[in-house]
């Protein structure tokens, strides 16, 4: 089943805006049954810095905890993501004065724990070991893995759906594009630097052959260190080491 990458920012905040969605995936990251959640108004970010997307949405939700008594919470989660990476989430739940952050980060997933555990069925979504090589706003994932569960099966059938809205390819691309122009951006920002500090390195080592060659000159007319550095204006121990070179 070919279906949209959900670590683009668009595909994502689509499947969040899904209350079903919101709630397996939810369940997944903090590993707690969420039995009801919505997307509350708020000023999310979905800033880029360097090459690293930031995206975050906010809910109101109601969980069960381990004693299963339900408690009403407030959700904040990050998507961050480095280009060509799998992303990690970070998620915190504010429940009265208490409140608990935690990062995961999908890389470190084993491929065994993803199959084995419902959950991390669920966290598989955003890796990128299914990914088509040509194309990366397409992922293509095993249906068997997923279609004896309904809320798995569900979110594939959502993400087949996405894939076929022209709307969302073209915005996919356009956040593809966008982590490449910062990137590019970084590369000639990182090239310009390297260029300066060479040419400043080039004219350090210019005056530091002057220097020695004045120092040279003065010892064999007879000064002696202290008057050399008195005379030039460098610290004595500058002129001791050129002269020793």
């Amino acid at each position: 089943m070919k279906v949209a990458n959900p670590i683009y920012d668009i595909v994502f905040k689509y499947m969040m805006e899904d209350e079903r969605i919101a709630r397996t995936i939810l369940s997944a990251l903090l590993k707690v049954e969420v039995l009801a959640v919505e997307v509350r108004p708020h000023e999310y970010s979905d800033d880029t810095h360097d090459n690293l997307s930031v995206f975050r949405i906010d809910f109101g939700a109601t969980i069960l905890d381990a004693e299963d008594t339900s408690n009403d919470v407030k959700i904040v989660l990050k998507k961050l993501r480095f280009e060509a990476e799998a992303p990690c989430f970070l998620i915190t739940v504010i429940e009265d004065t208490h409140v608990t952050t935690k990062c995961i980060d999908i890389k470190g997933i084993t491929r065994e724990r993803l199959f084995s555990d419902k959950y991390y069925r669920v966290l598989n979504l955003f890796h990128q070991m299914y990914i088509i090589d040509q194309d990366d706003y397409v992922m293509t994932q095993v249906e068997a893995i997923y279609e004896n569960d309904e809320d798995l099966y569900g979110i594939l059938r959502f993400l087949e759906n996405l894939l076929a809205d022209a709307n969302v390819v073209s915005k996919m691309k356009e956040e593809s594009k966008r982590h490449l122009c910062y990137n590019r951006s970084e590369m000639l920002v990182r090239y310009e630097f390297s260029v300066y500090a060479l040419q400043v390195k080039l004219r350090l080592s210019e005056q530091e052959s002057m220097l020695r060659a004045t120092i040279k000159m003065l010892l064999d007319a007879g000064k002696s260190l202290e008057e050399i550095s008195a005379a030039i204006g460098k610290d004595l121990n500058i002129v001791k080491k050129l002269a020793a070179n």
